[in-house]
């Protein structure tokens, strides 16, 4: 499975049939700071932030990547740093936020009540490695 080939969406349908929802975790830290960077235009993403259990760190990659109503289209995007042996903290905080949301929205209705139906499971690619445990850290904590 490649970067986000399965998302949150999908899998929230599949655990609603009593099935393994399966989201990909691979590259979702770009992803999710770009999203921020659209605007989160459903709020999907701000909605899983407000639940997650240290607000210090939700607020800080808010307070960094997020833009009200979306950047500019002819703007880049901020990028995040890239990935080494040994990754800033705030890589890390990406990383774990980006995996708790897709997580989380997968297994939550809009409301927020939990969907007790399934499961949510995260493919990580293995040629991929060094997120691998804060990936997993923040899937774990959803």
């Amino acid at each position: 499975m490649g970067i986000r080939i399965s998302k949150w969406e999908l899998a929230r349908e599949v655990q609603k049939t009593g099935e393994l929802g399966v989201v990909s975790g691979t590259g979702i830290d770009t992803i999710f700071v770009r999203e921020l960077q659209d605007g989160d235009p459903e709020g999907s993403m701000r909605r899983a932030l407000a639940s997650f259990p240290d607000q210090g760190m939700a607020n800080r990659i808010l307070e960094k990547y997020y833009i009200e109503g979306g950047k500019d289209s002819m703007k880049p995007y901020r990028n995040l740093p890239m990935w080494t042996h040994i990754p800033s903290q705030h890589l890390l905080e990406v990383c774990i936020l980006a995996n708790y949301c897709e997580v989380w929205l997968a297994k939550h209705a809009d409301d927020g009540t939990l969907i007790d139906d399934g499961f949510v499971g995260v493919n990580l690619l293995t040629k991929v490695q060094l997120p691998t445990v804060p990936s997993l850290y923040g899937s774990m904590l959803a």
